[in-house]
């Protein structure tokens, strides 16, 4: 059994958020994205980055790799823009987790050039004048592994705008990448090795602070090779920051001080997910442990099926 040793890493300490130094277009021709064949060369394990069936409101990208017009590709992952939001729909990210990772230090958050400014939320219109968090789609460690330039590359590439959405704080630091590190470490994840995708659930009663409509709920999906069946296995989970949100701007200042309370974390099936976001996840739908698992009857389940998550030991994560 491989372990894997991120779970074994203390926590980021806190440093003050820089502004990174501009950057050109062409500093990114060598970075490879999300590989759709990381999990295994066998046709059976290769994952596509999920997108948007519709293409309309994705932002084409300067510079981009053939075929790809649309991928912001960076070290080891890759981000999809929203043209209507100006956040990132759909981020992809690859983790080796027997693979060394390190620790470097946080470098400051920049624009990318390779879209328009006017596609990005940014720290001076945004981020600094308000509360929230620059929150990670791509977690800042997930592609900090391999060799030592590649994974300074990485973490550098990880604060870019195009990877970040408004999160408070509360909700920014109790990260659901712990489920990451369980998946991963379970010795039936083959070689530790897993894709995850991560992003917001666009809403149209979304609150608007700032000029910016703020998601309430974000996704993360994660993929491994089941090694007991030799097939993929995907997750699929939803977390809620709704009870956390600051007052909204038009509405009244509450007389008591705002109480964060909890947020919630769900495990979700893929198909009700890609009917809640609109991406297209193809055949990934087919390995989805928890549409596996038949609902029972007397559950009297008509929607959605939510799997309320008290811990990450509730997740569902193979197929019976």
């Amino acid at each position: 059994m491989i372990m894997n040793p991120r779970k074994f890493f203390p926590p980021f300490p806190p440093e003050p958020e820089l502004e990174a130094s501009h950057a050109h277009a062409e500093d990114y021709d060598d970075r490879d994205g999300y590989a759709t064949t990381f999990l295994g060369d066998d046709p059976d394990f290769e994952v596509a980055l999920p997108l948007p069936g519709s293409l309309s409101d994705l932002v084409p990208v300067d510079r981009a790799k053939t075929g790809r017009p649309f991928e912001l590709c960076y070290r080891k992952f890759s981000v999809a823009m929203s043209r209507s939001r100006r956040l990132c729909c759909m981020t992809g990210v690859n983790i080796d987790g027997s693979q060394p990772f390190f620790h470097p230090k946080r470098p400051g958050w920049g624009l990318d050039p390779r879209i328009p400014a006017e596609f990005q939320v940014d720290g001076k219109s945004f981020y600094v004048p308000t509360s929230f968090d620059r929150g990670h789609m791509v977690r800042r460690l997930d592609p900090v592994w391999g060799k030592e330039g590649n994974a300074l590359q990485a973490n550098a590439d990880t604060h870019h705008y195009t990877n970040a959405c408004p999160q408070v704080h509360s909700f920014n630091d109790q990260t659901w990448g712990d489920l990451e590190d369980w998946i991963l470490s379970q010795e039936q994840s083959r070689d530790s090795k897993g894709s995850v995708f991560t992003g917001p659930i666009f809403g149209t009663d979304d609150p608007v602070y700032h000029g910016v409509r703020v998601p309430v709920r974000f996704f993360k999906i994660i993929v491994v090779i089941d090694d007991a069946k030799s097939q993929l296995s995907a997750t699929a989970f939803v977390m809620d920051q709704t009870s956390v949100l600051p007052p909204r701007e038009e509405a009244p200042v509450p007389e008591a001080p705002f109480d964060p309370g909890k947020f919630e974390v769900n495990q979700v099936t893929l198909a009700d997910l890609a009917a809640e976001t609109g991406l297209d996840f193809g055949r990934l739908t087919q390995f989805d442990a928890l549409a596996a698992h038949p609902v029972p009857e007397a559950a009297g389940i008509t929607g959605p099926v939510r799997l309320p998550l008290a811990s990450i030991r509730d997740a569902v994560l193979w197929a019976p």
